[in-house]
Formats: C-alpha cells, structure tokens, sequence
C-alpha cells in the first residue's frame, strides 16, 4: 500500500482539518475571535435600541408639548359645549399627560344650576376621539373614562334630580358625541331621601339624535342591587326601561314613599317600562318580603309577602295574608292610571328641552277596584270572614267616588263617598 509524503498511516483527514481552520492549532484561536465578538455585537445592539428609545421619547415628548398646546386653546370651547350638552357649567381639570386611554386630565367638576343643586367631581379624566365611530355617525365622538367619581343629586321642586339644557330657538345641536364610563364605582348621594350609594354605569349621549343610553348598577350602602337599562329619544317622548331589584331594603325608600313612622322589608323583581306617545307601559312585577309599618304608636302593618304586578296598563297587588293588631285578612288590588289632564294629550309630541315629563304635569290618578276579606284574629272557627268588595278613583291624597260593599251571612252593608283628610260616606 502507498502512502503520499504528506501523509501518515492513519490520519488522512488532518491536512484538511488544519486548513480548514479546525486542528489542533486553529482551535483556541478561532474561539478567542468568536468570544471576542459576542460583546461587541451586544454592544451594538444596545447602542441601537437606546438610540430609537430616544427618538421615541423625543417624540412623545414633543407631541405632549403639542397636545398640551392644542388643549389649552380648546379647553374654554369644550366646557362651554360639553357643559351646554349636560346642562351645568363644566370645569376641566389641567392636562397630566398622555395615557393608554387618552389625553389624562386632573380634577374636573360640574357645577350646580339653578334649575337643580345637583353636581359631579371626578379625580381623573381621560378624553379620547373614537375615529372609527366617529366615522360610522358622522360626527366627533368623545370617549371619557372617570375615576374617583362623586355625585350629589338634589331633587328640585318638580321632583327632578338633572336637568339638560335647553337649546336656544333654531339652534342645532354640536355635531358631538360623548360616550362617558366609569372606571371605578362612584359614590353617589340622593337628597333630599339621604340615600347612599355606588354605582357602576356606562353613558351615551347622541344629542342631534336626541338619544340616549344607560346601563349600570346601583348599591346603596344599606345593602341590595338595582341593575338598569335605560335607553330613549326625548324628542318624540319615546322611551324604555329595565330595572332588576336585588334584596332591596325598604327602609331607605321610606322618605321618598312619604311614608310616616318605621318601614322594614325587603324588595326583589323585575319590571319592564316603556313611554310612548304618553302610553305608560309595564312588564314584570316585585316581590316585598317580612314587610312591617308602624306610623308612631299604633299597631304595626305585617305581612309576609306582597306581590306587586303589571302588565300593560294594569297595576296588581296581591296581600294573600296580613295582620294589623287584631285583625288579619287578604287583599286583592287592580289600578289603570287615567290622564290628570285630557288636555296634556295635545302635547304629547313636543319635545321638552328642560327634561320634563308631560304625562309627570299632574297629580296621578288611579281608578281602583279591590277585594278582600277581613276578620278578628280571636275569631272562632265557626265564625265567617266578612267579604269586602270596592271601586274608586285616587287622585293625589284623596279616594273620590268611592263604592264600599261589605257583607257576611246575616250582614249586607252599601257606602259611597270619599276618603282623604276626612271620611265622608253615605249608606
């Protein structure tokens, strides 16, 4: 066998190792270099980062400058808008910056009125343009987000808690949208009841379509949940409602039911509203649970549970038992609503700038008509339950028109008259 001068028994391949750079010589050489250049590319790397960082930076930083520019001069035109739209003087906090959100402003306020004391704060307000809503409707439409809310509503003397405002004869709205969120529950008062809650809501408001949107939650500090939607067009007087009540106490409601004395109880249901062409509409119905009243020192009202439903225009009560001192019985109601005023119905369709309700002018008026039965609680048991029947007409704090029928084996009674600040029947 022959073997070139080169090349030894047994290691053919070195010569191509050595040159390739991969012998025994080459080796550590080769590493030292490939080691050497690690740091130097890292090195790059960060210097190119930190530069394009930098540019970034220069950039936000100038276009905050801008921005901060641009919404000094606006800030006077946006209050006077965005508070003609709320119907209360707004004040706009200064800008803190840009954010995920938005332009960041700080403190904000809307003042309150002489139509109504009510008024808002927000610790933190974050204002962005939607663009591609703003496409779609053809008109700005402004995103607020809120936080460190607080709401101190005060009811006027037409039982109102805000009131937008009004526009100015042949005036159009902005072509402005805002779409308002709460990014952490608000704390929220209602005088003069002195109600306290929280409440979580979402907010649109397209004033040249004359809508608006609402959906949020309500838990006021005594305990319960409301859930509601609300959505509408207040110049055709056209509107919906949901509400969901949830372990409702019925203590805090006893200042805005007017009622006198103590209120216990717990409320709970479902009810579907709807306003249209002055219609009042209903679906659903609630549920009060261990309810009790006692009007200073006489005997307390209970009943264990009273079913309040609607359908249409017609209200229900249902009292399968309840015991008042010594007495105890059964009630059935049924009410449909009549118009306080025939004459309101002419206006119906004319929009109401100032937020009022044109079928609210007047005092209710419900034609009634209710059965019962009514005995003592020491009653035997061979004794009979007197039967009630009556029909009448309630308007404001009086029954008029009242039919009163009463009757037992061996006992028949008729009256008429009416029932308010002094009982006046015939029989």
């Amino acid at each position: 066998m022959a073997f070139s001068p080169q090349q030894g028994p047994g290691d053919g391949s070195r010569p191509d190792r050595d040159q390739a750079g991969d012998g025994p010589t080459a080796g550590p050489l080769a590493a030292r270099n490939k080691t050497a250049s690690r740091p130097a590319r890292w090195r790059r790397a960060l210097g190119i980062s930190a530069l394009g960082i930098g540019l970034v930076a220069m950039g936000l930083g100038s276009a905050e400058l801008i921005l901060r520019r641009v919404y000094d001069s606006l800030k006077p035109s946006l209050e006077q808008q965005l508070g003609q739209l709320l119907g209360h003087p707004l004040q706009l906090g200064e800008m803190r910056g840009i954010g995920w959100l938005g332009v960041e402003l700080g403190p904000s306020r809307l003042l309150p009125v002489a139509a109504d004391r009510s008024s808002v704060t927000a610790q933190g307000l974050s204002v962005s343009l939607d663009p591609w809503a703003s496409l779609r409707q053809r008109e700005a439409v402004l995103q607020l987000d809120l936080s460190g809310v607080e709401a101190n509503l005060q009811r006027n003397r037409s039982g109102q808690y805000w009131v937008l405002g009004p526009l100015k004869q042949g005036a159009q709205p902005p072509r402005l949208a805002l779409r308002m969120r709460l990014l952490q529950p608000a704390r929220l008062r209602l005088e003069p009841a002195g109600i306290r809650a929280q409440v979580n809501a979402e907010l649109a408001l397209q004033p040249r379509r004359h809508s608006l949107q609402l959906q949020g939650r309500v838990q006021p500090s005594q305990g319960g949940s409301v859930w509601l939607q609300l959505a509408g067009e207040w110049n055709k007087q056209r509107w919906t409602a949901k509400l969901r009540g949830e372990r409702l106490p019925l203590a805090p409601l006893r200042p805005a039911l007017k009622l006198p004395g103590r209120l216990g109880g717990q409320l709970q249901g479902v009810l579907e509203l709807s306003l249209a062409k002055n219609r009042v509409g209903c679906q659903g119905g609630l549920r009060l649970s261990d309810l009790h009243w006692q009007a200073g020192t006489t005997e307390p009202l209970r009943a264990s549970a009273i079913n309040l439903g609607c359908q249409g225009q017609q209200l229900q009560l249902q009292a399968p038992s309840w015991q008042y001192g010594s007495w105890r019985g059964s009630l059935v109601l049924t009410a449909h609503p009549q118009p306080a005023n025939p004459g309101l119905r002419s206006t119906a369709n004319q929009p109401t700038a100032t937020g009022h309700l044109p079928w609210a002018a007047g005092p209710l008026r419900l034609a009634m008509r209710w059965t019962g039965r009514l005995e003592a609680r020491q009653a035997t048991d061979r004794s009979q339950p007197l039967r009630l029947s009556a029909s009448g007409l309630w308007s404001g704090r009086q029954l008029r028109d009242l039919r009163l029928q009463a009757r037992k084996p061996g006992l028949r009674l008729e009256a008429s008259g009416s029932l308010g600040d002094r009982l006046d029947l015939s029989s």
